[in-house]
Parts: C-alpha cells; sequence; structure tokens
C-alpha cells in the first residue's frame, strides 16, 4: 500500500506519481535489479511546499529602482539651466555697466545655483581639468575689495587689474557703474559689440579675456590675459603649482586647490618679451593662495577665493 500523509491538500498528479514510484520500486526489488530512473524527492513532497522560481522582473525593479535614486527631477536641471543663463547675462551686463546693481544680483545667483552643484567632490573630480573662460571676478563687498588688494600686495594687484575680466578692484556693490569710474587708471575692459571702450577716452592696456586652464595630471595651474596694447595683441600668462587640499580640512568635502604662483610671462604676438619669477613675493614663500570650487559640472565652474573674491566660469570650447 501507499503511506500517504494526513495533508489532504496532498494534489492528484503528486499522488499519481507516488503510486507510479511505489509500484516501480516493488517491482525492482522483486526482481533484484536497480529501477532505470532515480527516486525524486520533488515528487513525493506536497504541491504548497514547492519552492517558487525566481523570476527575472525581481532584478529589473532593483535596477529602475537604482536608476531613480541617482537621477536628477527635472526640475533641478532645468533650474541650473536658467541660472547659469542668468549668470553669464549678468556677467556680461557687469562688464558693460549696463545693468544697476548687475553684480549683487550675479552674486545672489551664484549662492542659488552654489546650492545645486551636482559634482559633491569637485578637486577629485576629470571635469575640474581644461581650459575656462573667466567671465567674471569680484569681491562681494567694498571691504572685501580693498582687503583683497591688501592681501595680493602691488605685484599681485596689479596682475589681477591686467587680467581680471571685471573692472578692476570692483565689488558687487560699486561694479555696475560704468567702466571709467572704476577702473583702474589707463586700462578699459572691451566690449566686442561696442568697440574698443569708451569714445575719446586714451587706452593703453584693453582686456580682450581671460582662460584659466588647470592640468590636473601635471599640478599645474595658468591664468592668461589676452590685451591689447596699443593695438597690438599681448598675453600676460601667470603660471603656477596647485595641490589638492585633504577634505578633512573642508569640511569632509575635496574642493579646495592651493596654489602657489611661480612665474610671470609677457608676449607680444607669438613673440616671448619677459619672464619674471616670483619666488621673492610674500617672503621667499611667492605668491600663494587657494581656490574653493562651489560648483561644478561639464560647462560652468564658480569658485571662492581666499582673499573674498568670486570667480564665474565657462568650459572654453575648443
Amino acid at each position: 500500500g501507499i503511506l500517504r500523509p494526513r495533508d489532504s491538500t496532498w494534489s492528484a498528479s503528486t499522488q499519481g506519481e507516488a503510486m507510479l514510484l511505489a509500484a516501480t520500486t516493488s517491482t525492482g526489488t522483486a526482481a533484484g535489479t536497480t529501477p532505470s530512473w532515480g527516486l525524486s524527492r520533488l515528487a513525493l513532497q506536497p504541491a504548497r511546499h514547492r519552492k517558487p522560481r525566481l523570476r527575472h522582473h525581481t532584478v529589473r525593479r532593483r535596477d529602475s529602482t537604482l536608476a531613480r535614486a541617482f537621477a536628477a527631477p527635472a526640475e533641478v536641471e532645468q533650474q541650473r539651466a536658467q541660472l547659469k543663463t542668468d549668470i553669464v547675462r549678468l556677467a556680461t551686463a557687469v562688464k558693460r555697466g549696463s545693468e544697476e546693481d548687475a553684480a549683487l544680483r550675479l552674486q545672489g545667483k551664484v549662492v542659488e545655483l552654489e546650492a545645486l552643484n551636482p559634482t559633491p567632490e569637485p578637486a577629485t573630480s576629470p571635469l575640474l581639468g581644461g581650459a575656462w573662460t573667466l567671465l567674471y571676478t569680484g569681491a562681494a563687498t567694498d571691504a572685501a575689495a580693498r582687503e583683497r588688494s591688501e592681501r595680493e600686495g602691488l605685484v599681485g594687484a596689479s596682475i589681477s587689474a591686467l587680467s581680471s575680466p571685471t573692472p578692476a578692484g570692483a565689488s558687487a556693490a560699486s561694479s555696475s557703474a560704468p567702466p571709467s569710474s572704476v577702473s583702474a587708471p589707463l586700462l578699459t575692459q572691451g566690449d566686442p559689440n561696442k568697440g574698443s571702450g569708451s569714445a575719446g577716452r586714451f587706452q593703453l592696456v584693453e582686456n580682450k579675456g581671460s582662460v584659466q586652464t588647470i592640468d590636473t595630471e601635471r599640478s599645474k595651474v595658468f591664468n592668461a590675459a589676452r590685451l591689447s596694447l596699443f593695438g597690438l595683441a599681448c598675453e600676460l600668462c601667470i603660471e603656477g603649482a596647485c595641490r589638492r587640499i585633504p577634505s578633512a580640512e573642508t569640511a569632509g568635502v575635496a574642493r579646495r586647490l592651493a596654489v602657489t604662483f611661480e612665474r610671470v610671462t609677457f608676449k607680444v604676438g607669438e613673440r616671448k618679451i619677459g619672464s619674471l619669477g616670483l619666488g621673492w613675493v610674500n617672503g621667499g614663500k611667492g605668491a600663494q593662495g587657494w581656490v574653493d570650487t562651489t560648483y561644478l559640472d561639464e560647462q560652468m565652474r564658480l569658485g571662492r577665493g581666499d582673499k573674498g573674491s568670486i570667480f564665474v566660469t565657462v568650459r572654453r570650447k575648443e
């Protein structure tokens, strides 16, 4: 006879398998032979105790959940795009002196965009390297602008005045005024849409634009200012060494580069005119500073320097 478990839910198919197995086993035993197929424990188990087969859609659900977790919402991307557009427009307005309080509004937009930074560790990101066009640099207040000038010293302040794309020494409170009232003597800011400066004003040097290049592989930085000297194309390039500051020193976020400026080179056209080492500056330590990258993506980089400056740069198109 067949021993049947007390479980009343035993299926008909399972009962049939057990009867066939019992008959075969008894036949094989009587003949002294081994059955041609093995015993299956699964056949003797009640149907409800069989383990369900894993389905592939479980893995797909997990993958889609991870994708949703790491994907930035469309609303945030739209906010970033709008803020970047506003910052570029306001940087142009600051340069031209065409809008009242443009610098103040620009710096407000900078704070908003910094809060939406998509790169958690800017100083170690591969996006940091490359050539960046400097659109704006300035201090938040007049007091910060004066402190910046004092900390830079004569050499640093002179270089900043030549290489800045915005009026030299300007703060957010003052740089919305017309360039003629805030620019350093004999220095004007070029406007590609209005020709070369104010009519009737004597021009010695005109800033045509500045480019910051960060070479992460060689730990080098280059600040190059394209100038016009009596109509001649010139370039002032400041070369320096940089190193990443450990995140433990910057509130747990790797965002700071320490920079030591080593040399200034001046060219007229493609001809190198002169070069000056900066090792004698700052008591023999060289011109030193640091900059925090507070926002970084494929198109824009925002930074804040140790002397109170805010930098707005966009990636230079090759």
